[in-house]
């Protein structure tokens, strides 16, 4: 196990969809097998983007409290499926690492509240889009929470 211990890192978890390990005894010697899953994507463009930040700056408060600036946003993007055949497609918005972060943030894909997040906290929204059809996406919120 010592001789095979820096072989046995994980991956990089990015688009792994499944990850196998075995080890199997032959003789003296331990056989070890990793087998890896990886989704396969290509990038897609968005058609057009529009967003849209609001920035108040808030002085100091009473109690020590530091001074700030509150922001707000609004973002909506369109993307379509330019290929000639049906797409699976996922549309992928990353959280702040810090939780709390935002307040009042929605993501919303053709006027439908995406809610669900992938393994990675992401919000994750994923449909098969027809060729030439295309999707509208919008973001809200703002922050600090």
């Amino acid at each position: 196990m010592q001789v095979l211990a820096p072989y046995l890192q994980d991956p990089c978890t990015e688009n792994v969809l499944r990850l196998a390990d075995t080890f199997r005894r032959s003789g003296r010697d331990v056989v070890f097998t990793r087998q890896v899953t990886r989704l396969s994507e290509v990038p897609m463009p968005f058609d057009s983007a529009d967003v849209k930040v609001s920035l108040r700056f808030q002085e100091a408060g009473p109690g020590g409290r530091r001074s700030f600036y509150n922001t707000d946003f609004q973002a909506t993007y369109r993307f379509s499926n330019p290929l000639s055949t049906p797409a699976r497609v996922r549309l992928i918005f990353p959280l702040p690492e810090q939780q709390g972060t935002l307040r009042g943030f929605e993501l919303r894909v053709n006027d439908q509240p995406v809610t669900d997040t992938d393994p990675y906290e992401r919000y994750a929204w994923e449909a098969s889009l027809e060729p030439g059809f295309s999707r509208v996406s919008c973001l809200a919120g703002g922050w600090p929470r």
